[in-house]
């Protein structure tokens, strides 16, 4: 998919996290068959968010001192967090860092952590 702005033009490429405003006007276009998006969309003055792709396990560390919620979404292939089976299309939920997660051959997923910024 290609958004394009009054910034410029952004390529929002399968995998590919892509950061804009909300507030920005956007037109978007397909460049090559469906659309396959998974929208993050949040108030900067009370959330950090952070998308990372992963594709195997994963080092990065728990947010220290926030109060924070964390979503793995499949992509392509299965993964299992904690117990649970989730299989593509599917989301996990998390109140904390997931503690173990597993990725079957050919596995895409997209972390998600959703931060309370301080004070709020």
């Amino acid at each position: 998919m290609v958004l394009e702005s009054e910034d410029g033009i952004l390529d929002a490429a399968y995998c590919k996290p892509t950061v804009f405003s909300g507030e920005a006007k956007i037109n978007s276009y397909l460049n090559n068959g469906p659309i396959r998006d998974f929208n993050v969309i949040y108030d900067p003055v009370q959330i950090c968010a952070e998308v990372k792709l992963v594709t195997k396990a994963f080092n990065t560390r728990p947010k220290q001192n926030l109060d924070c919620i964390y979503a793995l979404y499949c992509i392509a292939g299965s993964l299992t967090v904690d117990t649970a089976e989730i299989d593509k299309g599917s989301l996990a939920l998390c109140r904390s860092f997931p503690g173990q997660v597993q990725y079957s051959k050919n596995s895409v997923a997209l972390l998600v952590s959703l931060a309370t910024l301080s004070g709020r």
